[in-house]
């Protein structure tokens, strides 16, 4: 049985049942695909926001509310962090899985080491900002004056985990080029 011919340009288009059913088996299967791998991949956004609201419910049971409100400031300055770098974890999904798209892994590879490399040499300026600076930062996020002793002390803590944060980024980046999602489900656990 053939569907009504449709006109493209100066050409007819025939589309028949079987092609329809081809085009239909064709959808489930991609479906299929794009879900088994956007459900894993869906913990490296997620992880951010469990990982404060596990620092939050943490300080809550065992500090005061001082404390408690100093962690405001901070979700606001390393919110911002991440973001900032998420250039890196782009670029490098993008040059990665074009290299791989070429079969040329020593430039996969390559793109990988040098955004390591970049992430560690962005830490390390970061790191030493926050040490030098780390107050006159969280005034500027607002925080009220009584807050900053104590946000200080957490940012000091907190900052030494950016450089693996960021490198934890650029090498989930590496593996969603490799379309592995899973690892990286596992990397969030």
């Amino acid at each position: 049985r053939s569907l009504p011919n449709f006109r493209h340009g100066s050409r007819a288009l025939s589309l028949s049942a079987q092609d329809d059913e081809d085009r239909f088996a064709w959808r489930k299967r991609e479906v299929g695909n794009i879900v088994r791998f956007s459900l894993p991949a869906l913990s490296i956004p997620l992880a951010d926001p469990i990982m404060s609201l596990v620092d939050s419910v943490c300080v809550g049971q065992y500090a005061s509310t001082l404390e408690l409100a100093a962690l405001g400031p901070n979700l606001v300055i390393f919110n911002f962090v991440t973001f900032s770098f998420s250039f890196l974890a782009i670029g490098t999904t993008l040059r990665v899985s074009a290299a791989l798209a070429d079969e040329d892994m020593q430039k996969a590879s390559d793109t990988i080491s040098t955004a390591l490399l970049i992430s560690v040499i962005g830490c390390a300026a970061l790191v030493a900002f926050m040490l030098a600076f780390s107050q006159p930062t969280l005034a500027a996020t607002g925080a009220v004056p009584e807050l900053l002793t104590a946000a200080g002390g957490y940012l000091l803590v907190r900052i030494w985990a950016c450089p693996a944060v960021l490198a934890t980024m650029v090498l989930q980046s590496g593996l969603l080029a490799q379309r592995d999602s899973f690892t990286c489900l596992l990397a969030a656990r």
